[in-house]
């Protein structure tokens, strides 16, 4: 849910910031962190494969892309803006295919199959449900960063939910290298 946060603070933000209206010159530095995504995503997505730490590495992306966010609202000037924005973004997009290697780990067969759609259908529901809550949280608290704030947290309920099935998965691995039963 906070990606859709970003994608539309970030032309209002720049506006605001480099003191102009929406046009070009907002649309080329809304480009930046895509460029930087562009630019990181098969690097961060190798390391993972290579390592085979796709959790790990979900973790960091996501975390990065929390503090990202939670920074972006406190700052006033472009260039740290431009900064923890791209860092956003970056977490943001590059734990996606991150995060679909990890159903499979966990789940086989028909259970993968429903699993993966179950998760789907829920992550489709943040396109409509992000950009409420956040001007729902915004007009509530009448601050215009408080809802991408409640965005951010929800970011880091999933580092969270990451984390746990990390440790779960070790544990559970654990045991089985024990003979134990899960």
């Amino acid at each position: 849910m906070s990606v859709y946060g970003v994608l539309f603070y970030l032309p209002t933000k720049l506006a605001e910031l480099l003191n102009i209206h929406v046009g070009l010159t907002v649309g080329y530095y809304s480009a930046i962190p895509w460029i930087c995504t562009l630019l990181l995503l098969p690097i961060i997505t190798r390391i993972a494969d290579k390592k085979a730490s796709w959790n790990g590495m979900a973790i960091l992306m996501l975390s990065c892309a929390v503090v990202g966010i939670g920074l972006s609202t406190q700052t006033t000037q472009i260039f740290p803006f431009m900064l923890m924005i791209s860092l956003a973004v970056v977490g943001f997009i590059v734990v996606q295919p991150l995060f679909w290697n990890l159903p499979t780990q966990y789940l086989a067969g028909q259970a993968a199959a429903v699993g993966t759609a179950l998760i789907g259908s829920v992550g489709n529901l943040g396109g409509f449900v992000a950009p409420n809550l956040k001007n729902w949280v915004d007009q509530l608290w009448n601050n215009d960063i408080a809802g991408l704030i409640v965005l951010a947290i929800i970011g880091f309920c999933g580092v969270i939910a990451l984390f746990l099935l990390k440790r779960e998965h070790r544990i559970a691995g654990k045991q089985l290298s024990e003979g134990t039963a899960v």
